[in-house]
């Protein structure tokens, strides 16, 4: 072979070469194409709606419900309650009907509704501020409305789960379906209060509701700080078993120290600076305990009124 064969040759390799990789790289960005509408197809956020949801998402909400061990909670000056036996069971009963609901929850696993979680999520999250607020707080005393509360929904979608519920703020009626599909198992509706509110004259909450007819076991919290994540005050009550209004007192002592669902120690609450309140329908008690009187499938509640005694 010539010098001259072998430089053609050579031409000849390069050309199959470049032709070969324009080949390859065509064929990747058509998978990758591809890949992107498949996924619009099920509801996967791309990488900038991903970023989005990291931004609104500062904390892990998926750890809210993680299993934990049983911590004893002391609050100075609060008395915290053990767990009822008529709504909480024992954790080898809670596990037979986690197991239950698990398995009528996965059959039917739906894509997650991101873009719900963020309108959810949007209205609860304070962007952070360089000035602290010096806002007075309103007092309250015994027998006073907490006022026009404005409630929205907020549901497990925000650690992937399916159940949905909305609140109609002229009716004062909340509604919806809570499931254990995807792992998950509760709704919520959380207000915030027009101004923080001083609580320190009077000894609790009084709730007044209409159920559905149905035994069911709800979560009452008090948040003493705008965190979206932060220790809320929970007490956990039934409604449901007669028919029409009830009303649900809640002293401030039966409230327990909260963070995703595992019991917090050594804190006390500051009844001096309620900001926000929250009704929750879940299957998750606390440090890993299940609601007994859980049952996936449609709700409605009539939140009437929350005032003091």
């Amino acid at each position: 072979m010539t010098s001259e064969d072998m430089q053609d040759a050579s031409y000849e390799e390069r050309k199959v070469s470049q032709k070969t990789s324009k080949t390859t790289s065509s064929s990747d960005s058509l998978a990758e194409l591809e890949e992107s509408e498949a996924n619009a197809r099920v509801g996967v956020p791309t990488p900038l709606q991903a970023l989005a949801l990291l931004l609104v998402a500062s904390k892990n909400p998926a750890a809210a419900f993680a299993p934990a061990s049983v911590r004893p909670v002391t609050v100075p000056g609060h008395r915290h309650p053990v767990n009822n036996p008529d709504g909480v069971r024992t954790a080898k009963h809670s596990a037979v009907r986690m197991k239950q609901n698990d398995d009528i929850g996965e059959e039917k696993r739906v894509p997650w509704d991101w873009p719900r979680f963020i309108k959810q999520s949007s209205r609860f999250i304070e962007p952070p501020s360089l000035f602290k607020k010096n806002e007075v707080a309103r007092v309250l005393t015994p027998g006073n409305s907490f006022g026009e509360l404005q409630f929205f929904p907020l549901d497990d979608v925000v650690m992937g789960g399916a159940s949905a519920s909305t609140f109609d703020n002229g009716s004062r009626k909340w509604t919806g379906e809570v499931t254990s599909r995807n792992s998950g198992g509760f709704v919520g509706i959380r207000a915030k209060t027009l101004s923080p509110l001083d609580l320190t004259a009077t000894k609790g909450v009084v709730l007044k509701l209409r159920p559905d007819g149905k035994a069911r076991r709800f979560k009452f919290v008090l948040r003493d700080n705008t965190d979206f994540n932060g220790i809320t005050w929970t007490a956990s009550f039934t409604v449901g078993r007669k028919k029409g209004v009830e009303f649900v007192r809640i002293p401030y002592g039966s409230l327990i120290a909260t963070l995703f669902a595992k019991t917090v120690p050594d804190v006390s609450i500051d009844l001096t600076n309620i900001v926000a309140m929250q009704l929750t329908l879940s299957k998750f008690e606390y440090d890993g305990a299940l609601n007994s009187l859980f049952t996936d499938g449609n709700f409605e509640m009539d939140v009437l009124d929350v005032s003091t005694y």
